[in-house]
């Protein structure tokens, strides 16, 4: 290792060698000083700072100790005492690495000999290897040799060729100055000016030959008081430059504009001169005014904001918080600093989160969580916390930040609101279990009641005894509409009521719906005319059965409140598109109408006008209700417009997909259920009358039946005798048919299937019975109809349905969907040719399917024309005899005028019968 060497000397001999040096201490104290120094500086103080009476003028430093000391070692460095400004001394610090002292070394800063003399200064004064002494030296003893003389004149000859060589660089430099892009002016000490560049003179207007006319003041505002110049001129002759923001004017235009000065003084030939180089940073200012009004902003934001706002580093350790996070957690600012975050507020449960969250931090991820704490006042909270990790200028993450909202006051709303709904699903149960109970309760002899009455029509009667009948069927069939309505609301708040999605015309529900309140209005002598558009499509899909509760709801509301006139029932086709129909159904009566203030809670359950009303019209007030659910279940409209004693009128608005005619339903209820005959019963119902009824429903069929009055009965008769059917009540005492089920299926094994006898249509209670192992299930009351054929559907038995379609030819299909043999004989025997262009078929038909309902939607008649001509070939081939008429037709309505209803039943005819034909060859033919 390299021994290193110190050179020890006294105070004493460093101030013979360096007579104006400065000591300082390891804590940058004045401890020391040169005799010389003292003698300039007879204040000098000792064991205080430097900086409380020196200051360092060149080079500039930020701050002052011992590392920016060190950094400038070696460096040419002025300084200057605050008891005499004007006196400056030019030397260096070196740091003694022994003591870790500094030393400055140098001598005073003179221009002039005359500071020699007005400081008292003597040749002894200086250190004895100074040049200056030795100059004097000379100087004084007058030795110039004769040789030296002409090395003078050598140089004076040499240094004239260098000035013809300034000369050139001279005019380079001006070049080089009135080239810049930036403005350069030079002015004398009076702030005259001397010297613009062009750019200058440009900028500010004023030509460069007449600048000596100008003064700095002229466009430049901060120094238009004489005395702002004075100081800046002292303040630049004790420093190397300085660098200040103006704004100078035009002095053409008068146009002010921000400029950076950098200005320097110099002294030439005994002269003072100020050098500005200016640059125009009016589009930096914009900037830098832009960028501190988005600080401003969102450093206000930051401030006010109801978040927040805490900054950890990679360990918890909080670094920075705002002042709504202050406020949140009670705690200031220098309680927490430096402190772990997770230890003030939270619980040492959670302190295993938050760690987890800082390792999620480290690795980039940003996520938000809840957590519960409590503040500095003992309060417990709940914070939502958003963090994400908090990255320095170089792209590395150095923390996270969080940003924190109290939600403590939804978190108990939220609790509440669980209460509340917890609550509200009991209150639903007991409500369902009260209309379950209900429902049984009157369901169950009314379905006696019903079931007798329909009996007693089975016998011959006497006028005045089917009178009597007929009043009894209509009050049970009141009672049971009542029921169902009620159980429809209750089905409605519990979401357990579902729309059906079939084929089916509206006209045959207009018919139905006249068949069924015609006679109601022929006995009040009123007139029910009910019609629909011919525009109206023949088949829609939807809820026929939810339709026509409504229109039964509407127009029976109608006739219930009109005496005299009539009621108009009009259905309407507001709109038709290629895959639906808007209509519009209006129900117009000339009754006693409604006033404005029932219109507005007409819909309201329970409602009606007045007390008279409900005691001469009777109901429930449920009828509008449920239409209006149901309305707002299929996305439609209803909208009521009355006037007191001047009737009323209600408007419905459906939009309904376009439904294929060939796909709807009709048939009675009519069986056949011959296969029935001598199938042997187990009925379980504990009502007598319910019995016999259940007796008299399958008595036609010849069926042997066996009696249970409740669960534990039939379990005995299971366990003597087998039965094709189990028909079990769920409401029975001792024993109910669900635990009988479970008993029979789990406990006995057996798998005979079970229908439920149910007085109760809640979904829930449906449910229960698929669950506990029934196999199909049948509401009371019931017709004899819905109860055979359950038994012949558990069975797998056949039944034979009589269809009611109308005799119309459009509605009777007679021929088959299509034929092969024309194309069989096209291909001579050749199978690969018939399946290939069964093939083309399926695979282009649906392409040209979609093509004609696109050209119907846009009313494209030549496009219609082109592929009705295109698929002509093909229908006639295959045979499809439903529509080689229509298909023709079709060819013939596009290039004349037709009407556009029939157009598009045309169409929809053609491409659902394309459908089916596609279908039924993927089925049959197709290998």
């Amino acid at each position: 290792m390299k021994q290193e060497n110190y050179l020890h000397i006294t105070f004493e001999e460093l101030g013979y060698l360096f007579p104006f040096y400065l000591m300082l201490d390891h804590e940058l104290k004045v401890i020391s000083c040169g005799m010389s120094m003292q003698k300039l500086l007879p204040e000098i103080t000792f064991d205080k700072s430097f900086t409380h009476e020196w200051s360092i003028i060149r080079p500039r430093v930020i701050g002052f100790d011992d590392q920016v000391l060190e950094d400038i070692s070696g460096i040419l460095t002025v300084i200057q005492n605050s008891t005499k400004p004007n006196l400056r001394f030019k030397g260096q610090f070196e740091k003694i690495k022994r003591t870790n002292q500094f030393v400055f070394l140098g001598s005073p800063w003179f221009t002039t000999s005359d500071q020699l003399l007005e400081n008292d200064l003597r040749i002894h004064d200086f250190a004895v290897h100074d040049s200056i002494t030795d100059l004097l030296h000379i100087l004084k003893n007058n030795e110039i040799a004769n040789h030296e003389l002409k090395e003078v004149v050598s140089k004076v000859n040499s240094q004239k060729l260098e000035l013809e060589k300034a000369n050139d660089q001279l005019r380079l430099f001006q070049s080089l100055i009135n080239n810049s892009s930036d403005a350069i002016q030079v002015a004398d000490e009076t702030g005259t000016l001397f010297y613009i560049n062009h750019v200058a003179s440009e900028r500010l207007g004023i030509p460069a030959g007449e600048c000596h006319q100008y003064k700095i003041s002229d466009f430049e505002p901060m120094f238009k008081d004489p005395q702002a110049w004075t100081n800046h001129l002292d303040q630049l002759k004790n420093t190397d430059f300085l660098t200040l923001d103006g704004e100078n004017i035009n002095q053409t235009t008068g146009q002010t504009f921000p400029v950076e000065v950098t200005v320097n003084y110099t002294n030439i030939g005994g002269k003072g001169y100020v050098i500005a180089h200016l640059r125009d940073v009016t589009e930096r200012k914009s900037t830098e005014s832009k960028i501190r009004l988005q600080e401003e902003k969102f450093r206000n934001i930051i401030a006010n904001m109801n978040l927040g706002l805490l900054e950890v580093d990679n360990n918890d350790v909080v670094q920075f918080c705002n002042q709504s996070f202050v406020e949140m957690s009670g705690f200031t600012i220098e309680e927490i600093k430096g402190c772990k975050a997770s230890e003030i507020l939270l619980s040492p449960e959670s302190h295993e989160l938050i760690s987890q969250k800082v390792q999620d931090r480290i690795i980039g991820k940003s996520d938000s969580f809840e957590v519960e704490l409590v503040n500095k006042r003992g309060e417990k909270k709940w914070w939502l916390i958003s963090g994400a990790p908090n990255y320095n200028d170089k792209g590395v993450i150095i923390g996270s930040i969080g940003i924190h909202l109290d939600i403590t006051e939804q978190k108990r709303l939220e609790k509440e609101l669980a209460e509340s709904l917890t609550t509200s699903r009991d209150a639903s149960k007991a409500k369902e279990s009260f209309l379950a109970n209900m429902s049984h309760e009157i369901r169950t002899p009314l379905n006696g009641i019903i079931g007798m009455i329909r009996e007693l029509n089975k016998e011959e009667l006497s006028r005045k005894q089917q009178n009597y009948l007929n009043s009894a069927q209509k009050a049970s069939r009141h009672l049971l509409s009542i029921i169902n309505n009620i159980l429809d609301i209750s089905k409605i708040e519990a979401g357990e009521l579902q729309l059906s999605e079939e084929h089916f015309s509206i006209p045959e529900v207009l018919d139905d719906v006249q068949k069924i309140l015609s006679t109601n209005a022929r006995h009040k002598n009123l007139k029910l005319n009910i019609s629909h558009d011919p525009k109206i499509s023949h088949a829609h899909i939807g809820d026929p059965a939810r339709i026509r509760q409504v229109l039964l709801n509407l127009t029976g509301n109608a006739i219930k409140f009109t005496e005299t006139g009539g009621i108009k029932v009009q259905c309407l086709v507001r709109e038709t598109t290629s895959i639906a129909q808007t209509i519009s159904i209006y129900i117009q009566d000339s009754g006693i109408g409604m006033d404005k203030e029932f219109l507005e809670k007409a819909f309201s359950k329970f409602q009606q006008e007045d007390k008279s009303s409900s005691r001469k019209f009777g109901g429930t007030g449920l009828g509008l209700a449920i239409t209006k659910e149901l309305i707002d279940m299929m996305s439609g409209q209803i909208q009521i417009t009355s006037e007191k004693g001047k009737g009323s009128e209600v408007e419905i608005i459906l939009t309904l997909p376009l439904g294929e005619y060939s796909k709807i339903e009709r048939y009675q209820a009519t069986v056949d259920a011959s296969s029935l005959r001598g199938k042997r019963i187990l009925l379980v119902e504990d009502n007598e009358m319910n019995r016999l009824v259940a007796h008299n429903a399958m008595a036609p069929y010849q069926l042997n039946v066996t009696e249970a009055e409740n669960g534990v009965i039939a379990i005995e008769q299971l366990k003597e005798n087998e039965f094709d059917i189990i028909l079990m009540d769920l409401q029975m005492p001792v024993m109910g048919g669900l635990e009988a089920t479970g008993i029979i299926r789990k406990k006995m094994g057996i798998t005979t299937p079970i229908i439920a006898l149910t007085a109760n249509a809640f979904k829930s209670e449906i449910d229960a019975t698929v669950e506990v192992g029934m196999t199909s299930y049948v509401t009371k009351p019931f017709e004899e109809e819905d109860l055979v054929q359950a038994m012949l559907k558990v069975l797998d038995l056949p039944s034979t349905q009589i269809d009611k379609k109308s005799s119309n030819k459009a509605d009777v299909r007679t021929e088959a969907l299509y034929d092969l043999s024309k194309l069989v004989e096209m291909s001579r025997g050749n199978e690969e040719f018939v399946q290939k262009m069964l093939h083309l078929f399926i695979e282009n038909i649906p392409i040209s399917i979609q093509q004609m309902r696109h050209a119907l939607s846009l009313k494209d008649m030549e496009s219609i024309k082109q592929l009705a001509h295109k698929l002509k070939p093909t229908i006639d081939s295959i045979k499809i005899n439903l529509i080689t008429k229509d298909i023709r037709d079709l060819e013939k309505m596009a290039v004349s005028e037709v009407p556009e209803e029939e157009l598009v039943q045309t169409i929809n005819h053609v491409t659902s019968v394309l459908e089916e034909v596609v279908t039924a060859i993927k089925g049959n033919d197709i290998k």
